[in-house]
């Protein structure tokens, strides 16, 4: 435990705070000299399970004590032999340094305005601004950034913008990691403070964006990917009884390669002929990932489909953004519990139609084009890459004997 002085620090608790997703909270009462408005501190264990939290605790009180003994070792003694108050201006410029990091809040408050104006701007304050500087697609996209940079400042702390470095993305990243999160959310959470600094950077606040050039590849899980459903798995699966429009979502997917929202947002008029052809014309879907997605998907010629009775093929829930790929997903998931592998999932039959077409000998080139990894449809002829009917044929090679009596 830190002493300075001969005074011993009070014993650190562990808060745990909803406010803060229920994480952890190493809680110590300041010594009287250094206290202020906030007569604690706390500092995050950066999770929310209690044992590891309890693990984490002691080496988290030591570094708090070795603040407090920094701290009171760099007091200013006034000539009454008390200290002066936090963020006063008489200090020297290295116990000032030592305020500013160790309690920002107070500095700030205590600051005259020509000081805070060369500090800049806090992060947090900009975030308002950044929001509305941008026309946002999605607002799923929007709420995101607005979520994780909060959160960032929440673990991170409410710098200003122009003191932000390097260093700060890798303890947010390391934090994350801690908590279990893939190297894939973690890379995804930076880049939306990457975002705002990037917003900084073109307002003049910053004179070059900290957050470019990390190398984030050693925090978080490995990138994990779906496994395809084989043929077993397919037999498995339709063998159930399944409702007809779960069954038809599943039919879709694996003998298109679709994905998922292409499919759960289907509308009639996209379902067309061209001569003995009938096919997919995703080509205006409404949510495109890229351009290579605007394609043409040919249905196999067994594949029955039911009668039409409003715009859309299926019924399920839009989101906020207009997608539906989790309410469907939802109604799906328990007919696929019977293939009990946490990586075969709703999104694996995508993988399937691949196996199944390299099964059959398909030129890799033709079933790039049916899933929307060729270069795309996007001029609205039948003649740019593998025709309609080349895509046809050989998707009518399919077995889809898997699938039982429609």
């Amino acid at each position: 435990m830190g002493t300075t002085s001969d005074t011993k620090y009070h014993p650190t608790t562990l808060v745990q705070l909803p406010s803060k997703g229920n994480r952890w909270f190493v809680q110590a009462t300041l010594p009287k000299p250094l206290q202020g408005k906030n007569k604690q501190k706390r500092v995050s264990t950066g999770t929310s399970d209690r044992k590891l939290a309890e693990r984490l605790q002691h080496e988290i009180t030591k570094q708090i004590y070795d603040g407090f003994d920094e701290q009171l070792a760099k007091l200013t003694v006034d000539d009454r032999g008390g200290t002066l108050p936090f963020a006063s201006f008489t200090m020297t410029e290295e116990q000032s340094q030592i305020y500013r990091l160790m309690h920002p809040e107070k500095v700030l408050a205590a600051m005259t305005l020509h000081e805070k104006e060369k500090l800049g701007p806090q992060l947090g304050e900009l975030l308002e601004q950044f929001l509305a500087s941008r026309e946002w697609a999605r607002l799923k996209t929007r709420k995101e950034h607005e979520t994780y940079i909060k959160q960032f400042v929440e673990l991170i702390g409410n710098y200003s913008v122009s003191h932000i470095r390097k260093v700060h993305a890798y303890d947010y990243a390391q934090i994350l990691s801690d908590q279990g999160y893939a190297n894939k959310t973690i890379g995804s959470r930076i880049s939306k403070v990457t975002a705002i600094l990037k917003y900084c950077e073109r307002k003049g606040l910053v004179e070059a964006n900290p957050f470019v050039n990390l190398d984030l590849t050693s925090y978080g899980r490995p990138k994990v990917s779906y496994i395809p459903y084989d043929l077993d798995d397919l037999k498995t699966i339709f063998a159930q009884k399944i409702p007809p429009r779960e069954k038809l979502l599943f039919t879709l997917l694996c003998t298109t390669g679709a994905r998922l929202d292409e499919i759960a947002l289907l509308r009639w008029d996209q379902i067309k002929k061209h001569g003995r052809v009938t096919y997919l014309d995703l080509r205006d879907a409404e949510l495109i990932k890229n351009d290579s997605s605007r394609r043409l998907a040919p249905l196999h010629p067994k594949l029955g489909l039911p009668k039409q009775n409003s715009e859309r093929v299926f019924n399920y829930s839009l989101d906020q953004d207009g997608k539906a790929a989790t309410n469907a997903g939802y109604n799906g998931r328990p007919y696929l519990e019977v293939i009990n592998h946490p990586l075969k999932v709703i999104h694996s039959f995508r993988g399937t139609f691949k196996d199944m077409m390299r099964d059959i000998e398909c030129p890799e080139d033709v079933h790039d084009w049916i899933t929307g990894h060729g270069a795309g449809d996007v001029n609205k002829g039948y003649g740019r890459g593998p025709s309609l009917k080349v895509r046809h044929d050989w998707v009518s090679k399919l077995d889809l004997g898997f699938i039982g009596e429609s």
